[in-house]
């Protein structure tokens, strides 16, 4: 039996039947000559890399609504978990929207170890539709509560679904340090919370609730929203290559923030400072194998106030730096995890049922860039050709952009609302946008960005 930490709990704590607390994955698959895959293939492929694995057989378990450990399910059921839809049409993302939307919008059952999948192929039945070459022979679909896991445990276990990944699917976390370890760490933790209000770089980074005013800060989680956008890796290593020190994920949040800045200018919503992004950070480095949350986070202005790409691109930079120097210094998931459990939980408790993140919201969008499989991989000899991680959105924080790479792909999958982006296809298309104006402002030709994809990768 294993005792949840405070910051798995708090996921947890923090759910409404609204607002969910899970991660997930779509993933697309090609077709296979000769063969079809239907729901008993699915599940007997499943069957012997879930039975073992502690993850997909362990349930919650709570004596007071506040405190949970983990315990097995005596009655586990792979048909419970598994389940299928036909639907009449072509499979791709921007066709399978409300189905995608539904499913990520229904919470998990808690009586029951915290995952499901669902299996979608189309109806062969069904003739005139318009079918695209690009279209999957089978979509499925897959949620993990983030009080089992974090982004880089959860794209973890959705790879060690497929076939050609060696290890084995991360166990939730136990929390094992000892109290006057962790007293310890509260202590380094309140000391540099302290410095930040005096040591001037530290002083420039954005803060918890002191972030514009923008429409993701919505109180009101109604219709869902799910695009999804893949992206050559080449085009993405070819921008961040051209800039000395930049990292990927600098260049992500440059995108990510010339794309929010156009779209915000586009329905005349944008704020004069800049939005903030919360960008979780893993601390796996001496913990792998582990599940749970392993992460702190980070707050990162995206340059929102910032016209020049480069420009942006370079501050976006110098930030990021400020904040993973300030991050290692601020142990803050160790302040967390040094209160009382009790007290946590009836804390956030009361957060939920005051509904103060949407009067109070903390940031302005997730953006989480985790990094997946650099093979090619496939399900039962079907290759996947899309992948793509899905983060939760909250009121108040009602946009949540999830970028994971894989093989030669790098993709961003938008969560939102339609009370938060009332013109979803607009903001997709500004985002790529970025992605180009970055490319001409680094002066990349087709022949340049091939010979700097290769650079640093």
């Amino acid at each position: 039996m294993s005792t949840l930490s405070n910051l798995d709990a708090a996921f947890l704590h923090l759910e409404t039947a609204d607002c969910p607390m899970h991660v997930g994955g779509i993933m697309g698959f090609a077709a296979q000559a000769g063969q079809i895959m239907d729901l008993q293939r699915l599940r007997t492929h499943l069957q012997a890399r879930i039975q073992a694995h502690p993850l997909f057989k362990q349930c919650l378990a709570s004596d007071d609504g506040l405190h949970y450990h983990w315990r097995d399910d005596k009655s586990f059921s792979i048909e419970r978990h598994i389940h299928g839809l036909r639907v009449p049409g072509p499979l791709n993302e921007d066709h399978l929207a409300s189905v995608i939307a539904h499913f990520f919008a229904q919470p998990l059952d808690r009586r029951y170890p915290l995952w499901e999948l669902l299996l979608i192929d189309s109806d062969p039945d069904v003739t005139g539709l318009s079918r695209s070459a690009t279209d999957y022979a089978f979509v499925c679909l897959i949620k993990v509560h983030h009080a089992a896991v974090d982004g880089i445990s959860a794209a973890a276990v959705i790879a060690a679904l497929l076939d050609g990944v060696e290890g084995s699917v991360p166990a939730p976390a136990v929390a094992r340090s000892g109290v006057s370890h962790l007293l310890r760490k509260a202590g380094h933790s309140l000391q540099a919370m302290a410095a930040r209000q005096m040591v001037t770089p530290w002083r420039q980074l954005p803060q918890y609730a002191r972030v514009p005013q923008t429409p993701f800060a919505t109180d009101q989680i109604d219709e869902r929203l799910h695009l999804c956008t893949t992206l050559p890796m080449a085009d993405v290593l070819a921008v961040k290559n051209t800039v000395s020190g930049v990292t990927l994920n600098d260049t992500v949040l440059c995108m990510v923030g010339g794309g929010l800045r156009a779209y915000l200018q586009e329905i005349g919503q944008l704020p004069a400072s800049s939005l903030v992004a919360m960008t979780p950070v893993s601390k796996r480095m001496m913990a792998r194998g582990v599940g749970g949350n392993q992460v702190s986070s980070m707050l990162i202005g995206l340059g929102t106030d910032i016209e020049d790409p480069m420009q942006r691109l370079r501050h976006i930079h110098e930030q990021s730096m400020m904040a993973k120097f300030y991050n290692q210094e601020l142990q803050i998931e160790s302040l967390f995890s040094a209160l009382p459990q009790s007290a946590v939980a009836l804390t956030l408790l009361a957060w939920k049922k005051l509904h103060l993140s949407a009067h109070l919201p903390l940031f302005n969008a997730i953006v989480t860039n985790i990094p997946g499989p650099r093979q090619a991989l496939s399900m039962d000899g079907f290759p996947l050709l899309a992948l793509h991680g899905v983060a939760p959105i909250y009121e108040g924080q009602a946009l949540s952009i999830a970028v994971l790479s894989y093989a030669r792909t790098l993709s961003l999958q938008i969560t939102s609302c339609k009370s938060a982006v009332a013109q979803p296809e607009h903001l997709r298309q500004h985002v790529l946008a970025s992605l180009e104006q970055l490319k001409m402002a680094c002066g990349l030709g087709r022949a340049q960005e091939a010979q700097l994809a290769q650079v640093g990768r």
